[in-house]
């Protein structure tokens, strides 16, 4: 846990599996930009009722 070696595991699943829907939001930001606008106030959405 915490970037230290986990007993049995051959790699680390999970983080990779992580930053693979980054870069690939990442890629779909840049490609299309209007991603950005649709969900840019989802945040507010979230926190004010």
């Amino acid at each position: 846990m915490f970037g230290g070696a986990v007993a049995g595991a051959t790699a680390p699943v999970v983080t990779y599996a992580l930053m693979a829907v980054n870069i690939l939001a990442y890629v779909v930001e840049v490609a299309r930009s209007e991603t950005v606008d649709r969900f840019g106030m989802l945040g507010a959405v979230l926190v004010d009722p």
